[in-house]
């Protein structure tokens, strides 16, 4: 008997051992990956500095602070000579999404608040705009589908006038493929393809496929001019419709074809008019009352129930003006015909295998 029960005491203190060997090394292991003084290594970025490409000179720096949680609540921007030009801070709720945030570019007054607003499902579905104030100066909706993804985001005034919205489709893996612009009534913009390699980084394609562009004064003639182009052209070929709002030497560049009016109409025979509207827009702005064309012309559009208006300026440029400046690029030999036009902004998806 007493054989047996020292055979079991053994036993037992062999697995007792055992477990002490093993829980050495684990504690071994761990203290290996640990750093002495963890605290001490930053566990998301503190700064971020930008540099000119080809001066090698910064030409911003930024700063980022975290609280408690570690969640970051504070951007301090600064310009090349390290001067803080502005700042933002952020609020979160109780699941750690952004409840809040503000800028400030001086003072203790912010320029504008946001505060956002979540659903059931903790999807984000709207974001308030406030003035310096603190009165509403806008705010944003965002539509979801049954998949919970984004599908619209509109834009309205503080008085629920739409001023431009986006519209996004997805892949069967919920990834964006397409995203469009709109402007107010539903006047499409700039749209943007997107596309994504092996490793699922996406790259935003838009005018950088594009061989050319046509656009009225926007951002968009700018970026023809701003973004590489991958066809092997020194710039982007671009035709603006500009009318007589703004002065051509003010706005045109050399190598795009600007078709304005200025010296044509009284109103902008000394330069631009630069006046804003057309039409009332009833949003409360100013420029309902203050800066308006004063030679609209109605057009075969509807917004809002009423035939749309557009300035004379732009009305007397015609289709077949426009036309005849895109067939100019090709006449003059920068581009081709049939060149540079291939599948090159198709979107590449893949099903999911079942």
């Amino acid at each position: 008997m007493w054989v047996e029960h020292l055979i079991g005491r053994c036993f037992v203190k062999k697995i007792i051992f055992i477990l002490a060997v093993v829980l050495i090394i684990l504690t071994a292991c761990v203290a290996k990956r640990t750093p002495a003084d963890a605290s001490a290594i930053p566990s998301r970025p503190t700064s971020y500095i930008a540099y000119d490409a080809a001066s090698g000179l910064i030409m911003k720096y930024y700063e980022f602070e975290y609280d408690a949680n570690d969640r970051l609540y504070r951007t301090l921007n600064y310009d090349s000579v390290h001067t803080l030009t502005m700042y933002s801070d952020r609020q979160y709720n109780a699941n750690d999404q952004i409840s809040s945030t503000a800028s400030y570019s001086g003072g203790g007054i912010p320029d504008y608040t946001y505060s956002y607003l979540y659903d059931a499902g903790d999807n984000l579905i709207r974001i308030n705009r406030f003035d310096p104030t603190s009165a509403p100066d806008g705010y944003t909706i965002y539509s979801l589908d049954a998949y919970k993804r984004v599908t619209r985001s509109s834009s309205y005034t503080a008085f629920d006038f739409e001023t431009d919205y986006r519209i996004f489709q997805y892949d069967s893996y919920d990834r964006v493929t397409m995203e469009s612009t709109f402007s107010a009534g539903g006047i499409p913009g700039v749209y943007y393809i997107y596309e994504y390699v092996s490793n699922g980084k996406v790259s935003k394609r838009s005018r950088y496929n594009s061989v050319g562009v046509l656009s009225c004064v926007t951002l968009v003639m700018h970026l023809a001019v701003s973004v590489e182009c991958k066809h092997g052209l020194l710039t982007r070929p671009c035709v603006t419709i500009g009318g007589g709002r703004e002065p051509q030497t003010w706005e045109s560049y050399e190598n795009q074809r600007y078709l304005s009016t200025t010296g044509c109409i009284d109103c902008c025979n000394n330069g631009g008019c630069w006046k804003s509207r057309a039409s009332k827009v009833f949003d409360g702005d100013k420029k309902d009352e203050e800066d308006l064309c004063i030679y609209p012309v109605e057009i075969n559009y509807q917004f809002k129930g009423k035939k749309m208006k557009i300035p004379k300026c732009m009305k007397m440029i015609k289709p077949q003006d426009v036309i005849r400046e895109i067939e100019k690029y090709y006449e003059g030999g920068i581009l081709n015909y049939g060149s540079s036009l291939n599948n090159n902004i198709r979107v590449k998806t893949k099903r999911k295998k079942k």
